[in-house]
């Protein structure tokens, strides 16, 4: 019997071009001021709890199963996960390699992207007990600044919930909220 062996490329799970031939979700302009004027409240309690406000937002308007924020660890070569909520909440304070996860891919990019099944291609991601249908990943820059500081993100576990331009938007609007307000 002859096996095929298909080597899987990046750019096969990376799918941010579909965003733009999904249908928008839910009504929108979706009001996002009361998310902004909580994560605003946070701002007094330090960078943990702007953060973790911005991603609890992110778990319930976009509808996921889990949201997080990594950012780059010392050396630039590893990705700290500060803040992780929903499903995965108890990987909070894990690492993964920059060069060899969505997020770091995203970082490199300077621009979100959305991933379809992203274990296919880390392979590391196939030890959680979770799967990941999708992953969406913005960056998260300090006002004035170019390069990413870190970045926001939302995975789905199920195969009902496909992110939208929508999702993308309101990550994105809450992402930017949310680096005015952080200070280190």
């Amino acid at each position: 019997m002859n096996e095929t062996i298909i080597e899987l490329r990046l750019e096969d799970v990376v799918i941010t071009h579909e965003l733009l031939h999904r249908p928008r979700q839910g009504t929108y302009p979706l009001d996002l001021t009361p998310s902004f004027r909580l994560i605003t409240a946070h701002a007094s309690l330090g960078d943990y709890s702007v953060l973790r406000a911005t991603c609890l937002a992110v778990l319930a308007l976009c509808k996921c199963g889990s949201a997080g924020f990594s950012r780059l660890g010392l050396l630039d070569e590893d990705l700290r996960w500060d803040v992780v909520t929903g499903v995965f909440e108890r990987y909070e304070g894990g690492a993964s390699a920059r060069f060899d996860s969505p997020c770091g891919y995203t970082i490199d990019r300077n621009s979100a992207q959305l991933f379809e099944r992203p274990a296919r291609y880390f392979n590391w991601m196939e030890k959680g007990e979770m799967t990941v249908f999708e992953g969406l990943v913005v960056p998260l820059h300090y006002p004035g600044t170019i390069r990413p500081y870190g970045v926001i993100w939302a995975l789905t576990h199920d195969l009902e919930k496909r992110f939208s331009i929508d999702d993308l938007r309101i990550m994105s609007l809450l992402t930017a909220h949310a680096a005015t307000l952080i200070t280190d």
